[in-house]
């Protein structure tokens, strides 16, 4: 066995009582295992796990596995390295359409170790080098079992307990979801408005998906994020925005820019869809921690600005890891975190902190703003402190379209 060890203790095998316990209580009956071999060398093992308690379905074509995988819940899949037609790889993509959890146990020789660790890297359980012993397969198949009985069980107390399923699942689960999540994104504007002079003066362009698996714009950017995949969220976000500023009737539109974004270089052409709006785009940089990890970050602020962008950082707060970000982009804007706008209404020393932060901040020529506004308690309150550019419910909630806030 290579890879992924197998402890011993947590490996023995199934009895047609036991097995049922590997599937999650709502799943009656043994747990049904696939084995994907052409040659059928594991018969013997396949016997195995019969005997073990386990319900084994056999596929000796590609076309064979292709109809199990996609019509069948498995507990566990094994498949041999030599399987022509769908390589582990491709089998263990296809299986996460169906399932998100299920193991797959790669059966190789010694040719084809290095892609069956390729398979394991991208998700698959582990792999085992033949020959491979009947009592060790049938081992690794009943761990396989009990650990897509865990997964399935970790689910449902997502479920009933809330929580970020996306932290679950390997790479090859979470570009499934990821793909059919990204097909399903779109951009929604709000407004952000000027108090004093009761006028809107730009929109927020704020991400949506409508996929039941990343619901909000922070699961999607999670993933995207463990993917590697912000710079195409980026662009897509960019291009929709410059489709539609033909219809912008205010003066700026914000786009939230990730920071990893700042290292696509697309960002910085000329050509590019949004860089012809650029005196009107506001970009504004999240996920400040990662700043960091930005090389020339001034060089790269410059550049911006030469395209006619400018520069807001949102979140300034308590929770704020640091000034230094702020001292090298020097933003336009800044944007306070929700924590200095809930309850302002109710705490004399909070309104304190966020006049004196906006009369400092003005003094360094930096607007800034307000969101997360959900009440005209809150709104007198922020506007008492000196603060006039806002942003919330209180005003409009966002739209696919460049709505007309509330300004009474």
């Amino acid at each position: 066995m290579r890879s992924t060890r197998i402890p011993a203790s947590v490996g023995e095998t199934a009895t047609g009582a036991g097995a049922a316990g590997d599937v999650p209580a709502a799943e009656a009956g043994p747990a049904r295992i696939l084995v994907a071999e052409e040659d059928a060398h594991l018969a013997e093992h396949a016997a195995a796990l019969t005997e073990a308690g386990y319900v084994v379905d056999t596929a000796l074509d590609a076309a064979s596995a292709r109809h199990h995988i996609l019509s069948t819940d498995y507990a566990a899949i094994v498949v041999d390295a030599a399987f022509s037609g769908l390589d582990a790889i491709a089998l263990l993509r296809l299986a996460r359409r169906r399932d998100l959890d299920v193991p797959l146990v790669v059966v190789c020789d010694a040719m084809h170790v290095g892609l069956s660790a390729v398979a394991v890297q991208q998700g698959a359980l582990c792999f085992l080098e033949t020959p491979v012993a009947r009592e060790a397969f049938v081992a690794t198949l009943s761990y396989a079992s009990k650990l897509h009985g865990l997964a399935r069980l970790r689910r449902r107390a997502l479920v009933e307990l809330g929580g970020e399923w996306w932290q679950l699942g390997d790479r090859v689960a979470l570009e499934q979801v990821f793909e059919r999540a990204f097909d399903r994104l779109t951009v929604a504007f709000q407004p952000i408005v000027s108090w004093s002079s009761r006028r809107v003066i730009g929109y927020e362009a704020l991400l949506r998906s409508s996929d039941p698996s990343l619901p909000d714009p922070a699961s999607v950017l999670a993933v995207g994020e463990r993917l590697g995949r912000i710079e195409q969220i980026g662009r897509l976000v960019r291009e929709r925005v410059a489709r539609s500023m033909v219809l912008a009737p205010a003066e700026f539109v914000f786009v939230n820019l990730h920071a990893l974004e700042l290292l696509d270089s697309e960002l910085y052409s000329v050509s590019a869809p949004l860089s012809q709006f650029g005196k009107r785009i506001v970009l504004e940089i999240s996920e400040h921690a990662l700043l960091d990890d930005v090389a020339q970050l001034e060089s790269r602020a410059e550049a911006l600005r030469k395209l006619g962008f400018r520069l807001a950082m949102d979140n300034l707060g308590p929770g704020y890891p640091g000034l230094s970000s702020f001292a090298r982009l020097r933003p336009e804007f800044v944007k306070y975190d929700l924590s200095l706008v809930r309850g302002i209404e109710q705490r004399p020393a909070q309104e304190q902190i966020v006049a004196e932060m906006t009369a400092l901040l003005g003094t360094m020529n930096t607007r800034v703003i307000a969101a997360g506004i959900e009440s005209i308690a809150q709104r007198d309150a922020v506007v008492k402190a000196g603060v006039d550019l806002l942003q919330g419910f209180a005003f409009s909630r966002p739209d696919v379209s460049y709505g007309q806030p509330s300004l009474r």
